[in-house]
């Protein structure tokens, strides 16, 4: 069953529905754990969005 009662922009709620809209069965074997990987799969892919760039980036030391 879909609960979508999570913070994070797209779970697995919403990718079972997507597969759904194209005429897929998100329940059949080979798709039933797919909505979790894209969910987990989204996640890292966007994690950079709740960085603080500084965090990641060596301060600038070039003179101009």
């Amino acid at each position: 069953m879909d609960h979508p009662s999570d913070d994070r922009p797209f779970n697995h709620s919403d990718w079972r529905r997507l597969l759904r809209s194209l005429h897929e069965d998100p329940d059949r074997p080979g798709l039933r754990e797919t909505p979790l990987r894209v969910e987990r799969a989204w996640e890292h892919w966007t994690s950079g969005y709740a960085q603080d760039p500084r965090s990641v980036l060596p301060p600038r030391t070039a003179s101009l």
